[in-house]
């Protein structure tokens, strides 16, 4: 270590050295200019303060990916399987030509394929962690809501094979109005919820009930 970085350690506390002076040839910027505190930095930082902030206006105006989208809206609040299934629809959908898809589909869909998920209900619910079944009546409940369109064709094997499109607009009528925590959410429950039968209540209390036939009895 080069002595002008050691330090001396007495009474248990360290005393920097000295800096020697510059080499000949260099010359020590001004302490001011280091910090940004003379005027000609001043200048330049609150340029690049402007500059920062209209890169981050840019960027807030920059458009969202779908995926985004899917989880800042209220469809399917409370559900979030049915949230993760459009995610993983969303993510599998075909981003170029160049992707694989079925050759075997007709023509006219293999020529539109791009924005499609080809992707089987059964490797779907593997994706998602769910049964083949409920892959399949949320996304009947996806295309009865207009989220999603279907498109069926068969094989060679006269087997079926489904492809699906989230649709974009309906994801965007369906933003929440503000991502912030107090924002207010569709109700979880289609009707209002009230105690079950038989709950405690202010008239249903069994302990009180009991107290108050004890004390009649004592009497």
């Amino acid at each position: 270590m080069s002595e002008s970085w050691r330090t001396t350690f007495y009474r248990g506390r360290v005393r920097p050295q000295s800096v020697p002076p510059a080499p000949n040839g260099f010359r020590r910027a001004p302490f001011d200019k280091v910090l940004g505190t003379d005027e000609k930095s001043t200048d330049m930082s609150k340029e690049a303060q402007e500059k920062a902030a209209r890169l981050r206006k840019q960027h807030a105006k920059k458009e969202l990916s779908l995926s985004i989208k899917i989880q800042e809206s209220d469809l399917y609040d409370w559900y979030p399987t049915a949230r993760y299934l459009l995610i993983v629809i969303e993510g599998l959908q075909v981003r170029n030509e160049d992707a694989y898809f079925p050759e075997d589909c007709p023509e006219e869909y293999y020529n539109d394929r791009v924005g499609w998920c080809w992707m089987s209900q059964a490797k779907l619910a593997l994706r998602v962690g769910i049964s083949e079944p409920q892959v399949c009546r949320w996304i009947k409940r996806f295309k009865n809501d207009g989220v999603i369109k279907v498109r069926t064709w068969q094989d060679d094997n006269n087997a079926d094979h489904d492809l699906y499109q989230i649709v974009e607009s309906v994801v965007e009528a369906n933003q929440r109005p503000s991502q912030k925590w107090d924002v207010e959410r569709p109700s979880r429950y289609k009707k209002k919820r009230g105690a079950n039968k038989g709950s405690f209540s202010a008239s249903n209390q069994p302990r009180r009930v009991s107290d108050e036939i004890a004390e009649m009895d004592e009497e």
